[in-house]
């Protein structure tokens, strides 16, 4: 990629309207056709768009890097300086509290690794466990259900109000101002704002903009669809998901929902029921709307 923007540094310097037949850069079985046409300067204009293809993709892996961006600069940057890491290596392995051999580290996860694969292999010749292409676990049989449960929970529950989607996504938004993460700015306009969440809303769920578009009557699917494209950049939604993440880890509820990662980015198991905590919900549905868009689902 490197090479093709030297070969473009010396054309626009000589002002030159067509690629040379001798260029032999390779930027992908999908413009060589193009680029090694007979009409120079249709593959010159083919030369130009393969390169910036390959500039965007490089950015993003790290293999290329601008000094003065935040996002786009040197993983070496981020680093510590090496001339502050020779000096005090010692004082941020101690403050760390980390070893410096990573053999302390490592040996204990190879000896739980090899236990959990001994587990394994036990399993297996018991027959509880089945091995082809994938792992198969046999079901497990259901628990009987305490009668006693249900009622407490709806007692510690009762007080707490109900939670509405439209609440829900206003009230983190209120928070966490994701809306101005996903455009970049302030939204401008009510409009503005409705297109943002009914675009997260498709993103997040399987509805699609025509779904949504009937559940605000306001919205064309057009426009929707629009939105969509425009919040679409990975970068965005993560940095929007991580600010409502960020925000649900300051409730102490959270340290007891498990692991986020195991959640439905779809919402089809996290139903609002009579006995959940409506607060905790709003926060929750909230991360799983946009985290569900960070993590995919890409809707007409």
């Amino acid at each position: 990629m490197t090479d093709a923007l030297q070969v473009l540094r010396g054309l626009y310097a000589r002002k030159a309207y067509t690629l040379p037949d001798r260029v032999t850069v390779q930027l992908g079985r999908a413009w060589r056709e193009a680029i090694d046409g007979y009409d120079r300067y249709k593959a010159l204009s083919a030369f130009e768009w393969a390169t910036l293809f390959a500039l965007r993709v490089a950015l993003r892996n790290g293999s290329v890097f601008v000094d003065h961006s935040f996002a786009f600069r040197s993983q070496a940057r981020k680093l510590i300086p090496h001339d502050d890491w020779s000096a005090k290596r010692n004082h941020y392995y101690g403050h760390l509290k980390l070893p410096q051999d990573a053999k302390e580290i490592l040996e204990p996860l190879i000896r739980h690794l090899d236990h959990g694969l001994t587990v394994l292999r036990d399993a297996t010749v018991r027959g509880d466990v089945r091995i082809d292409t994938a792992v198969h676990l046999y079901a497990l049989s259901a628990q009987g259900q305490d009668a006693t449960v249900e009622p407490l929970r709806r007692a510690i529950f009762a007080s707490h109000p109900g939670g509405q989607l439209p609440e829900i996504i206003l009230e983190i938004d209120s928070a966490t101002r994701f809306s101005w993460l996903l455009l970049g700015r302030e939204p401008r306009s009510r409009s503005e704002l409705l297109l943002v969440y009914a675009a997260v809303l498709a993103h997040g769920t399987s509805l699609s903009a025509a779904d949504i578009s009937r559940m605000v009557p306001e919205l064309s699917p057009a426009a929707i669809r629009q939105m969509m494209n425009r919040i679409a950049d990975e970068r965005k939604l993560r940095q929007a998901a991580d600010a409502v993440l960020e925000f649900m880890l300051r409730h102490p509820i959270a340290a007891h929902w498990g692991r986020a990662d195991l959640a439905s980015s779809d919402m089809m198991s996290l139903g609002r029921t009579l006995t959940a905590p409506a607060g905790n919900v709003l926060i929750w549905h909230a991360y799983v709307l946009i985290a569900g868009a960070a993590t995919g689902y890409k809707r007409d």
